[in-house]
C-alpha cells in the first residue's frame, strides 16, 4: 500500500489574497490599499449618497492586472447586489474608471459593505479587499 500526500499551499501557483477587511475612508478622502498587484490608490469624485450617480477612480502600476470589480451590498441587510466594473483609461493606462449610484435606504444612514476585486488576464493573482462605508 502506497500512499501519497499532496500539498496545495494556495499561494505556490496562485497569489491570491482573500476577502480581507480594510480601512478605507474613501468619503473623505482617497486611500491606497495594499494588494497582490501592489499599492491601489482609490478616490471618488464626489460624496458617495443615494440614488446620485458617482465616479471612483482607481489607480494602479502593475500592468499585470487587467479586470477590478467594485461591489456594494448591505452590511446588515439586504439592499441587492450593486456591482460595477472598472474601465481602463486608453491613454494612462495605470488608471481605471467607473461609475454607478447605491440605491436609497428608508432608515436616515446605511452601512455598505464594498469589496473590491482585482484579477490578472490568466486569472493566477486575484485580490479582495472589503471595507465599510456608512452614508449618513
Amino acid at each position: 500500500m502506497v500512499l501519497v500526500l499532496l500539498w496545495n499551499n494556495p499561494n505556490s501557483s496562485n497569489e491570491s489574497e482573500t476577502n480581507t477587511e480594510i480601512y478605507c475612508p474613501i468619503q473623505q478622502t482617497k486611500c491606497t490599499i495594499e494588494t497582490t498587484f501592489g499599492p491601489i490608490e482609490l478616490s471618488a469624485n464626489s460624496q458617495i449618497v443615494p440614488l446620485i450617480p458617482f465616479n471612483l477612480l482607481l489607480t494602479s502600476n502593475n500592468p499585470s492586472l487587467t479586470k477590478a470589480i467594485i461591489r456594494f451590498e448591505g452590511f446588515d441587510d439586504y439592499m441587492g447586489i450593486n456591482q460595477f466594473k472598472f474601465t481602463q483609461d486608453n491613454t494612462n493606462r495605470s488608471q481605471w474608471t467607473m461609475r454607478g449610484s447605491i440605491p436609497v435606504c428608508t432608515i436616515d444612514s446605511k452601512t455598505w459593505r464594498v469589496t473590491l476585486n482585482l484579477q490578472d488576464k490568466n486569472s493566477k493573482s486575484f485580490s479582495s479587499q472589503w471595507f465599510k462605508l456608512k452614508i449618513i
